[in-house]
């Protein structure tokens, strides 16, 4: 992954997110969310394996970490492809909000895109 200081700047520094490799104090990463709403209002969750190792069978919007090179919106397009074979169009992405969050040492940029899922398609939805 790419590394960032405090303004979201890029330092040139590259760690492996599955290494022992850590952020240093004011290092963040880049992550993207999908809050995915249809034309009737309902959003798309999904409930987390039982296996991960935070938040385990907690339901969520699809989020993923940017890999090298990667900004949050391309990030965000592979993630609903890998994880829910949904596709989208980079116009069609909606922009909402960043959150800066120190704890995690992440920038997080949430998406809003209106994708027409079928829910028969997926386990569960909520309307809003």
């Amino acid at each position: 992954m790419d590394v960032y200081d405090i303004n979201r700047n890029k330092t040139g520094k590259v760690i492996d997110r599955h290494s022992n490799d850590r952020l240093s104090t004011g290092e963040y990463h880049l992550v993207t969310e999908a809050i995915i709403i249809n034309s009737r209002n309902e959003i798309l969750l999904t409930k987390r394996a039982s296996t991960k190792q935070k938040y385990p069978l907690m339901w969520e919007c699809t989020c993923g970490s940017c890999i090298k090179g990667e900004n949050t919106l391309q990030a965000i397009l592979r993630e609903l492809k890998e994880e829910l074979g949904l596709n989208f169009k980079k116009n069609e992405a909606n922009f909402y909000k960043t959150l800066r969050d120190d704890n995690a040492k992440d920038f997080k940029d949430i998406i809003v895109p209106t994708i027409d899922f079928n829910k028969e398609d997926y386990e569960k939805c909520i309307k809003l």
